[in-house]
């Protein structure tokens, strides 16, 4: 590739990376943000503790105004017991500090009786962003279940008794909130997007396509039991690793001549990187071993058929896009474009 080229690609790529950039960042900090739900239930008694990483600034500040934090909370949540609602009649804010580096929120709910059907409606999307999803782990005395909230999906039913009432509630991890929460994670995260972009545009035919794409699958499925499991923790540079990866491909498919070298083996290890990120959405749950497998597999089916869903779509263009006379400076100006992108994510992780 000649230095006139090169220059050709990265200024013809430098106002669509703008676009990627835009949407990437604005993914990063409105969207894919997951809170930590426990919901303890104790005879007539619910407490309900949620745990954020991270909020928009429309919320209380937890150091000023902790009460206000609270009462934003017990607005969108609802807790019922065998249909007749429990009013709130405790709460607390606790700021992050350097024991806790999440803003934990706590509330307890009074329901008069025994419990023994419980339905949890969750509405902090319109606190958090359409973007938020809470993990909840619902315990009682003897039985425990899982659910993911999503702006979709904002309510849950469990008997306290028994099995839950409803699929989505059976103890036994919720599986498929947990499947379309995987699905969510891959089409609203625009780094791993860009990665795969960036992995389809080195060219080459769909044969040695689909190898590719079934070493970055069996990778990150590989990190995300790993660290789901607790076999391997998660590192703290995970994020920087994911934007340094996507920049890494956008400049292989510049530099290199026709089909980049050692391809699969690139894409095996930053697979596994992209696993560890995937699994930042279910490790701080501290799932019990009996649901932890069902959890594990329904999430990453759900990244799964994201994933395919978007090889499905963008393959057959690229493909056409290898036939046609356009197909080196085009390819070379998306490289650009991405490799711009995944250079300015690196900047803003560090």
């Amino acid at each position: 590739m000649t230095s006139r080229s090169l220059r050709r690609s990265l200024l013809g790529g430098a106002a669509f990376a703008w676009l990627l950039l835009g949407a990437s960042l604005a993914s990063a900090h409105d969207g894919g943000t997951t809170g930590l739900a426990r919901v303890s239930v104790d005879r007539d008694r619910v407490d309900y503790q949620l745990l954020l990483a991270q909020w928009p600034a429309t919320l209380p500040d937890p150091a000023r105004d902790p009460r206000g934090l609270v009462d934003a909370l017990s607005a969108h949540l609802s807790i019922r017991a065998d249909g007749q609602p429990c009013p709130p009649s405790a709460g607390r804010a606790t700021p992050p500090a350097a024991h806790q580096a999440n803003l934990a929120i706590e509330l307890s709910f009074r329901c008069g009786r025994p419990v023994h059907e419980l339905t949890v409606r969750d509405d902090t999307f319109e606190l958090l962003g359409n973007g938020h999803h809470t993990i909840a782990r619902v315990e009682w005395p003897g039985g425990d279940a899982q659910f993911a909230f999503q702006p979709d999906r904002r309510e849950a039913r469990f008997e306290i008794t028994g099995a839950a009432t409803d699929r989505e509630a059976r103890p036994g991890g919720g599986f498929t909130s947990f499947l379309a929460l995987g699905i969510e994670h891959i089409l609203t995260g625009w780094d791993h997007l860009l990665f795969l972009l960036a992995l389809m545009l080195g060219g080459g035919r769909w044969q040695a396509l689909l190898v590719i794409v079934t070493a970055f699958t069996v990778a990150h499925s590989v990190s995300l039991a790993l660290a789901v499991l607790g076999v391997v923790a998660p590192p703290a540079w995970v994020e920087i690793a994911i934007a340094a990866s996507i920049a890494w491909v956008a400049a292989e498919n510049l530099w290199s001549r026709g089909k980049p070298r050692h391809r699969v083996v690139s894409t095996s290890i930053f697979g596994l990187v992209h696993g560890f990120g995937f699994a930042g959405a279910i490790t701080e749950l501290s799932l019990p071993r009996t649901d932890l497998a069902l959890v594990l597999f329904g999430f990453n089916l759900g990244v799964e058929i994201g994933q395919a869903m978007v090889v499905a779509l963008l393959a057959w263009p690229l493909l056409a896009l290898a036939r046609s006379a356009r197909a080196v400076p085009v390819s070379r100006t998306l490289s650009a474009a991405v490799l711009l992108v995944g250079m300015a994510l690196i900047v803003a992780r560090v």
